[in-house]
């Protein structure tokens, strides 16, 4: 199942993230990030508040379907 908008107030994320992609550090705005699971729902990663998180376009292309923390080793 895909994360959406609708599921977790977007605003809510950025603001807890201080509108910053989580993995690159770069300003992101609700136009120009994405919401993704830090553990991938293939590797069992469920759809909790603490599992979900707001990268920029180009790092959530970048991850596709890895953990967060073997992507971050990547970077």
């Amino acid at each position: 199942m895909t994360v959406t908008r609708d599921r977790w107030p977007l605003g809510s994320i950025l603001a807890r993230e201080k509108r910053r992609c989580f993995y690159t550090g770069r300003k992101i705005t609700t136009q120009n990030c994405y919401l993704d699971h830090v553990i991938p729902q293939v590797g069992f990663g469920n759809n909790s508040y603490k599992n979900i998180v707001a990268p920029c376009y180009d790092a959530n292309s970048m991850k596709n379907d890895k953990p967060a923390d073997e992507f971050i080793r990547l970077l």
